[in-house]
C-alpha cells in the first residue's frame, strides 16, 4: 500500500541510512589521517563519491516529496470527489424513497379508481338490465297501443253508418230547406221540375193556405214517386248519391214545389 501511494518513501530510508553510514566512515578516517596521507586521499575521494552518492540521493528524496505532495493533492481531490459522490447519492437515495412513497400513494388512488369504476360498471349493468325491462315494456305497450288504434279507427270507420242522415230542412216556420237539402235540389235540379208541375196545380192550391199546399204539395211528390217509374229511379238514384234515404229527398221535392206555387199565386 505504501508502495502505491508513498513510491519514494523506501528510498528516502535508504538515503537516510546511507547518510548515517557516511558520518560513520568519516569519524573513522578523520582518526587515521595523521598516520596515513595516502589513505586520507583516499577517504577524500571516497567523500566525493559519497557526497555525490548523497547529493544524487537528495535529489531522489526532493523528487519523492514532491510525487508524494502530489499524490497526497491528488487523494485529497479523490476524497473531496468522492464526498461529493456520496452526497449526490444520498440525496438520489432520498429522492428515490420519496418517489416511492408518491408512487405508493398514487397506486392505492389508481386503486381506489378502480373499486369506484367498478361499482360504476356495476350500476351502469344496472341500468342497462332496467332500461332492456323498460324498452320490453314499452314495446308492449306500443303494441297494445296500435292494436287499440286500430280497433279506434274500425269503430270510426264504422260510424257513419249509424249516424243519422242530415236533416233537410231547417227547424223553422215556414219549413225551409237547409244546406243538405239544397244541395240534394241543386243536384237533382228540382227548382226546374217543380216549376213545370206547379202550373198545373195553382187551380187547386188558389182556395188553400200555406200548410195546405204544403200537405198537397207532399201528397203530390208521394203519387209521382209511387206512379211514374222515370221519377222513381231519379228519387232513389238522388238518395243514394247524397247517402240520405228516399223520404228525406221527398220533403225536398215538397219544399220546392211549394215555393213554385207560392211564387205563381203572388203574381
Amino acid at each position: 500500500m505504501l508502495d502505491v501511494l508513498f513510491p519514494t518513501g523506501w528510498h528516502l530510508l535508504a538515503t537516510s541510512v546511507a547518510l548515517g553510514g557516511f558520518v560513520l566512515t568519516a569519524g573513522i578516517w578523520i582518526g587515521n589521517v595523521n598516520s596515513d596521507r595516502k589513505s586520507f586521499k583516499e577517504f577524500m575521494h571516497e567523500v566525493k563519491i559519497q557526497l555525490k552518492s548523497l547529493s544524487e540521493s537528495m535529489h531522489e528524496v526532493r523528487i519523492g516529496l514532491e510525487s508524494l505532495r502530489k499524490s497526497v493533492e491528488r487523494l485529497n481531490a479523490d476524497n473531496k470527489s468522492f464526498r461529493k459522490s456520496l452526497g449526490e447519492v444520498k440525496a438520489k437515495q432520498l429522492s428515490l424513497r420519496e418517489s416511492q412513497r408518491s408512487f405508493g400513494e398514487s397506486l392505492k388512488e389508481v386503486k381506489a379508481e378502480q373499486r369506484s369504476f367498478g361499482e360504476s360498471l356495476k350500476e351502469v349493468k344496472a341500468e342497462q338490465r332496467s332500461f332492456g325491462e323498460s324498452l320490453k315494456e314499452v314495446k308492449t305497450n306500443q303494441t297494445a297501443f296500435w292494436q287499440s288504434m286500430k280497433q279506434v279507427e274500425e269503430k270510426i270507420s264504422n260510424i257513419p253508418e249509424h249516424l243519422p242522415s242530415p236533416s233537410v230542412v231547417e227547424a223553422q216556420s215556414p219549413i225551409q230547406l237547409s244546406k243538405f237539402g239544397k244541395k240534394i235540389s241543386e243536384n237533382l235540379s228540382v227548382d226546374k221540375w217543380a216549376a213545370d208541375h206547379a202550373v198545373s196545380l195553382v187551380d187547386k192550391a188558389s182556395e188553400k193556405q200555406e200548410f195546405e199546399i204544403f200537405e198537397m204539395c207532399v201528397e203530390y211528390v208521394g203519387d209521382q214517386f209511387d206512379n211514374d217509374l222515370n221519377f222513381n229511379r231519379n228519387f232513389r238514384k238522388g238518395a243514394y248519391e247524397v247517402s240520405t234515404d228516399v223520404e228525406q229527398v221527398k220533403k225536398v221535392y215538397a219544399v220546392e214545389l211549394r215555393d213554385a206555387l207560392l211564387a205563381l199565386l203572388d203574381t
